[in-house]
């Protein structure tokens, strides 16, 4: 800074505006511009940014500031071109990005990095287009893409993860793709795989399902299919085949015909029938759906219902976790006459609705069980996925009554009870239960009954602890049209997986995550949903955190499960606010409760 602080005039120095308001700067004896030129802010006394010319040209070191004072941009200049290392910050002056430059063209290797200082991306640049590798991560240093360029065009593998897990492999030539392609379920398991030519499908491609197994094969030719192709169940057995030519079908036996085996189907052409051909005999499945907000209890109610299952019954629970960590299933208790399946990552109304299909139709095929509970996502619209299984499984299973567990806590909370989705849950129910009844005020309770009062003759049941009876499941699920899926999330979700083997120290984790979840700084707004599976030295416990009023409760139970720890969060979407630091914070912290 010496260059620029032996030049400013004493105004400048001082902090005072400039004679002419926002600018001032020097000029050699033809009128050009030479020495510092200075910028302010207008109506400011903060400096925006100052640069060094020669004779008219742009020539040596430029700073810029953000208005709180904070760095910007360095670099320097060279004849009026950009030379040199290039960085920039944001308003607290942590670096976000950095890059070489020859006469005013990227050079070199450049990275871009995240608040928490996390490399977010690495590349280079020849002669100002990208050119080699290139790679991308998410905000816990896990890949999320690599890829390569050549001349600014895209060349060569392409590799993309979420959270950690491999999902698509590829390759391009010139910004085509070309040559082998694969894709990964976000279980691990394979998706698809096939060749490109010129950016066409071509030769022998198979799709499989998300529980494993094939679900089609067949030939394209130029992108359209082409000759001999095959359908599977979620069994592998050959429910049919059709012929193609060119993209149209020409024939077909089995469940597939030339009439359902149309050239634009991505997917099994007839699910419905796929999946009723693979299901165990015995009937249609008892089937209740036990909905309500992130936060209402579902999980415990659910083992209260376990546990006070008639005897000799075995039952099936199938859950759906938005985020990509699964936590429910070490929540509930090993017993012979129990089958657990989890579905993590997105909701089975939506976006998950074809890996949730398909993991039922898996669990189905192996076994009948006496009851299913499906425990859907806190965020989840019940009438969507009531009608995706009417529409699909209409003799398979017999779907009784909707149970919804509220919190009357949450009905004092405007975001809770303008949210449509907790709106769809309540109006979609057959059977509403105010569950936790006992951390709740006189005055909770009374906006519950006011609700109840309002249901249109629907039976209103209060509880605590997520007591149940098995007996509620038997009640009738009323008719009603077909519901339109209303999904406007907004929400931010994270989960940590720790390594194989970490065991934590129970009092320092305990305070660690009490002290974490209370921090206004880290969740300004608040969460929606907490909870963690943790290996100790000796045992494993599951937690689940209850926040009201700026309080954290924190509620441990013993949990048979293996794996590493993991923990998922839940928050709200806040205006303005990144949740990566918080993350990276909280990695950090939980880390150092880490004793083996």
């Amino acid at each position: 800074m010496e260059w620029l602080e032996s030049r400013l005039p004493d105004t400048a120095t001082k902090g005072a505006m400039p004679p002419n308001g926002c600018q001032i700067w020097h000029e050699d004896s033809q009128g050009r511009r030479h020495g510092p030129c200075l910028k302010w802010y207008p109506g400011s006394n903060q400096l925006r940014s100052a640069t060094q010319y020669i004779h008219g040209q742009r020539h040596g070191q430029h700073i810029s500031w953000h208005p709180n004072g904070a760095i910007d941009v360095t670099g320097s200049y060279v004849d009026d071109h950009e030379s040199g290392e290039w960085t920039r910050h944001d308003d607290t002056s942590t670096l976000l990005f950095e890059c070489q430059c020859v006469e005013g063209r990227g050079e070199g290797p450049a990275q871009s990095y995240y608040p928490s200082g996390q490399i977010a991306r690495t590349w280079t640049y020849k002669d100002g287009a990208e050119h080699g590798r290139s790679q991308v991560y998410d905000i816990e240093g896990k890949p999320c893409l690599d890829e390569h360029y050549k001349d600014g065009i895209r060349h060569g593998q392409r590799r993309a993860w979420v959270g950690g897990v491999l999902i698509e492999e590829t390759h391009w030539v010139n910004g085509t793709q070309h040559g082998p392609h694969r894709k990964w379920w976000f279980n691990g398991n394979p998706c698809e795989t096939g060749q490109f030519e010129d950016g066409c499908r071509a030769g022998l491609w198979v799709s499989e399902y998300f529980t494993g197994g094939p679900m089609w094969s067949g030939e394209y030719k130029s992108g359209l299919r082409h000759g001999q192709w095959q359908f599977f169940d979620i069994r592998s057995s050959v429910i049919g085949q059709a012929q193609y030519c060119d993209g149209q079908p020409t024939s077909g036996t089995g469940t597939i015909t030339a009439e359902t085996a149309t050239a634009d189907n991505t997917y099994m052409p007839d699910s419905t029938a796929v999946l009723r051909s693979a299901f165990v005999s015995g009937g249609p499945v008892p089937t209740t759906v036990i909905t309500g907000f992130l936060g209402a209890g579902k999980t415990t109610a659910i083992t209260h219902l376990l546990n006070s299952r008639p005897a000799g019954e075995t039952w099936a629970v199938y859950i759906n976790e938005y985020g990509e960590v699964g936590i429910d299933a070490a929540m509930f208790p090993g017993d012979d006459g129990l089958v657990i399946e989890e579905l993590s990552g997105g909701c089975i109304c939506c976006t998950s609705n074809l890996p949730f299909v398909e993991g039922l139709g898996a669990l189905l095929a192996k076994m009948r069980p006496d009851h299913l509970i499906i425990e859907p996502t806190g965020l989840a619209d019940p009438g969507a996925l009531t009608s995706s299984l009417t529409l699909r499984l209409p003799d398979q299973l017999d779907i009784r009554a909707i149970v919804c567990l509220v919190d009357p806590r949450r009905l004092a909370d405007n975001r809770y009870v303008n949210n449509p989705i907790y709106q769809a849950q309540i109006n979609q129910c057959d059977l509403l239960v105010a569950n936790r009844c006992d951390l709740a005020q006189p005055i909770h309770m009374e906006k519950f009954r006011t609700l109840a009062a309002s249901m249109d003759a629907i039976p209103t049941i209060e509880t605590q602890q997520g007591r149940m009876d098995a007996s509620w499941l038997a009640r009738v699920r009323r008719d009603r049209p077909a519901a339109p899926i209303t999904h406007p999330i907004h929400v931010d979700a994270h989960g940590f997986i720790f390594e194989e083997g970490a065991r934590f120290e129970y009092k320092l984790l305990e305070q660690t995550l009490q002290r974490l979840l209370e921090d206004p700084a880290l969740f300004p707004d608040g969460w929606l949903r907490a909870k963690g599976f943790f290996p100790l030295e000796e045992s494993s416990l599951v937690v689940n955190a209850d926040l009201q009023e700026h309080r954290v409760s924190l509620h441990w139970s013993p949990s048979a499960a293996t794996g590493p720890g993991r923990l998922e969060i839940v928050a709200h979407q806040v205006a303005n606010h990144s949740h990566d630091e918080t993350w990276a914070k909280m990695k950090a912290a939980l880390l150092d409760c880490i004793v083996t």
